[in-house]
């Protein structure tokens, strides 16, 4: 199965790579996000994807200095995995990449706007934004010196962000699982 996992890390890499085109991955479902997680041989991928209300509050671009801080706050805690994931130490694993991205959908005046960006930007123009839909993704790559200690990892979302309710993990190690993680269930197990 192993096998299998070495055919798959290079497609959710790609399906994820600029932004992680969540549209395609999930359905934008305020409450819930979805975490991947591949483990092959000693690299470990984890990619979070989850609707910005779930974070912040909101999905729209900051309007306030308070919005603003709370969007700078997210960005320094999410790019240290630790602060919403614990994996075993036994295992021994170490951080070497973090990506932060995000997928916008805005309707204007009747028209679809999509695009994906590693930064925000305004578009200079006089039509009426009718919705904005703003998903946030994060990858996160370790190496793991001893990934047979990597049986389970304790996932700590629920306790920071109180508007995350359900958490759809897709695991891929030897074996393949789908898990439903909550605040009561918080903890992801390896298969």
């Amino acid at each position: 199965m192993k096998h299998a996992a070495k055919l798959v890390l290079p497609l959710l890499i790609t399906a994820s790579g600029s932004a992680l085109a969540q549209d395609s991955l999930a359905p934008h479902v305020h409450g819930e996000a979805l975490l991947q997680v591949v483990l092959d041989g000693q690299e470990l991928v984890v990619n979070l994807n989850s609707p910005a209300f779930n974070l912040l509050g909101f999905e729209r671009a900051p309007e306030t200095d308070e919005e603003q801080a709370l969007v700078e706050n997210l960005d320094t805690n999410m790019r240290d995995p630790q602060f919403w994931l614990e994996l075993p130490s036994a295992a021994n694993c170490a951080l070497s990449r973090v990506s932060l991205g995000q997928h916008v959908e805005t309707t204007k005046q009747g028209e679809l706007h999509e695009h994906e960006h590693e930064h925000e930007h305004e578009h200079e123009d006089d039509q009426k934004i009718l919705s904005e839909h703003r998903d946030l993704a994060f990858e996160y790559h370790f190496l793991c010196a001893d990934p047979d200690q990597l049986d389970q990892a304790q996932v700590k979302l629920f306790k920071h962000f109180p508007a995350l309710t359900g958490l759809h993990a897709e695991i891929i190690g030897d074996s393949q699982s789908l898990q439903e993680l909550n605040a009561a269930n918080p903890v992801l197990r390896m298969p």
